[in-house]
């Protein structure tokens, strides 16, 4: 629709590049992650050093059962919504999502090493990003929030360098993801790290825009179900495929209403 909307046509003062589809295998296998069960906006850390996460650790046997039909995801099933009623539903997610490098087989997994969309994302960058005086850096996103509408949010504080410049630019509310204000909570190793690193002197203003789809259990439940359903090879049966189609609905609805907002 950007594209071929005619709302570029005016854009001569600045230059608009345009990445997709950085993680092919997940475009081709319906799936968040790569080959690897690499989550990409994780990946963009120091490996020889990498975060670590204490509380993934105590969430992983929750996150992913060995089944998904039987007694042991009734359990953990029934332990996260326990855990989730005595917190909240977005502190549990926030505990999990920020990224983790100990689980191979388990969600939001930064990996042992820079990955080849890593490597293709920073060489696509040292390409053009050089002399530019300012860059806006926008990451698109689907999952989290209200049914259909995007959430812009500022990937820093209110009082970071460049917060004020961007929300003068919008007419939306602009959320600070570090202020805890924001739909989608803070990770480890995104992408925009690379671009933090190759920007030079340049002003940075990196932000992102999530189009909520279904509510917070569900998104997370679908997450699960990938990872569950990828990393030890599942059987096609119908049960995959109803799993398969959850996941989907959850990062795309299939309704022309929510279509329609997106654009």
């Amino acid at each position: 629709a950007l594209l071929h909307g005619g709302l570029l046509a005016g854009a001569k003062s600045c230059a608009i590049l345009l990445v997709h589809a950085l993680n092919p295998f997940g475009f081709a296998h319906l799936r968040r992650t790569n080959e690897d069960n690499v989550d990409l906006n994780r990946n963009f850390v120091d490996h020889a050093h990498p975060p670590t996460n204490g509380d993934y650790e105590r969430l992983h046997p929750l996150l992913v059962p060995e089944d998904w039909d039987g007694p042991l995801h009734m359990q953990s099933e029934l332990k996260l919504l326990t855990l989730m009623a005595r917190t909240d539903m977005r502190s549990v997610y926030a505990l999990a999502s920020r990224g983790q490098y100990t689980h191979p087989d388990g969600l939001f997994y930064g990996g042992s090493g820079p990955v080849w969309s890593n490597f293709t994302w920073r060489r696509i960058l040292s390409g053009v990003v050089a002399g530019r005086n300012a860059i806006f850096h926008l990451d698109l996103h689907s999952g989290l929030g209200r049914f259909g509408y995007g959430e812009l949010m500022f990937v820093g504080t209110a009082k970071t360098p460049g917060f004020n410049a961007l929300g003068a630019c919008l007419s939306e509310p602009l959320q600070p993801i570090f202020d805890d204000a924001a739909v989608a909570p803070p990770v480890d190793g995104p992408l925009m790290r690379a671009l933090q690193e190759e920007a030079g002197d340049a002003h940075l203003i990196p932000f992102v825009l999530e189009f909520g789809t279904l509510c917070l259990p569900a998104v997370l439940r679908a997450m699960r179900i990938d990872t569950w359903l990828n990393v030890a090879g599942r059987p096609a049966n119908s049960l995959v495929q109803s799993l398969r189609a959850e996941v989907r609905a959850a990062f795309y609805v299939d309704d022309d209403r929510w279509r329609s907002m997106v654009i």
